[in-house]
């Protein structure tokens, strides 16, 4: 036991008895008390030798400093915070999106390359458009000869809506347009409870309503809500299934008319609705189906009298790229 005297009446302390606040703290406490920042607590000795990191990327290794000087601590704006970004950062130091997207190559062209580039990181998250998020794997599929995922696909006819929008915004007298989502379209067409089944906007007030259809490869229903006319554009021509189609389309106006103008349909000119079937005499591929629904849906979005055709869909696929590019919110590490 150790004594301690003090003036007045000695008295004898035990380091049992001893206030634990009067403690001094143990190394390991000191070591977590003290303020560290956050490139100190990674490079720490400590923090390497627990994830047993190479020998060569160890402090004790001569030229370590060099070595940790070449790798940049940024900020990635994705919604997955938890994501392990090792192999990431791998691919990003090869050609860095900060640069390409961010401020200094802001130019589609650079964009597309930088999408294709094989090198690079392919599940990084390069574009967000709304609530879709696009990776580099997703945004590569327009390369020719591929498929495109359907999230690409509702990225693309989201990016037309707004340039539609935006037409509309400096000249009133532009159509307006407006582009169903392609889980929207298959409620209405393959769903079988259709009761429960309407738009929170009256759809009718736009002058066109785009549906995209899938029925093992992409279709398209027009719609014109001024002449009350419908036309289902199938490029393949394989699938008679036009008819259930104009009759899901017919059910899907019955409900909004009564819902939105508390009307029946068969008080209003939809009553004589006017369908057609129209068969493209060009030989399209079912992979390039996709490509053609978003050509048609851009040529009556814009008013522009562009080429619909098997030979220039290669090169609008690029020009999808430089559509998204435009229009999305590019992410920025």
């Amino acid at each position: 036991m150790y004594c301690t005297s003090r003036i007045g009446s000695p008295k004898c302390y035990s380091p049992r008895a001893t206030s634990p606040r009067l403690r001094s703290p143990s190394p390991r406490a000191r070591l977590f008390n003290c303020r560290m920042s956050p490139y100190q607590r990674i490079t720490s000795t400590k923090s390497i030798g627990n994830i047993a990191l190479p020998s060569f990327l160890r402090l004790s290794c001569p030229g370590t400093d060099e070595l940790l000087k070449n790798f940049s601590l940024t900020r990635v704006r994705t919604t997955n915070s938890t994501a392990d970004t090792s192999v990431f950062n791998k691919y990003s130091q090869q050609s860095p999106i900060s640069e390409i997207i961010a401020g200094k190559g802001n130019h589609p062209s650079e964009f597309v390359n930088y999408v294709f580039d094989s090198k690079l990181y392919p599940e990084q998250v390069l574009l967000r458009v709304g609530k879709i998020e696009l990776t580099r794997k997703d945004i590569a599929c327009l390369r020719p000869g591929k498929l495109l995922p359907i999230n690409l696909i509702d990225a693309c006819l989201s990016c037309i809506k707004r340039r539609n929008k935006k037409m509309f915004q400096k000249c009133e007298t532009h159509q307006r347009v407006i582009i169903m989502k392609t889980s929207f379209s298959q409620k209405v067409f393959q769903s079988k409870e259709k009761n429960a089944i309407r738009s929170k906007k009256n759809l009718l007030n736009f002058e066109y309503l785009l549906f995209p259809l899938f029925i093992g490869y992409w279709t398209i229903l027009v719609v014109n809500n001024r002449e009350k006319t419908a036309k289902y554009y199938d490029p393949i021509g394989i699938e008679k299934n036009e008819k259930q189609v104009f009759k899901g389309l017919f059910d899907f106006l019955k409900q909004e008319i009564s819902f939105h103008q508390g009307k029946s349909i068969e008080g209003t000119r939809w009553k004589h609705l006017e369908c057609q079937r129209v068969n493209e005499t060009d030989a399209y591929d079912h992979i390039d189906s996709a490509v053609y629904v978003l050509r048609l849906a851009f040529k009556i979005s814009t008013g522009k009298n562009i080429e619909i055709s098997p030979d220039v869909l290669s090169e609008y696929r690029t020009k999808l790229i430089t559509l998204l590019f435009k229009y999305g919110t590019k992410i920025v590490y």
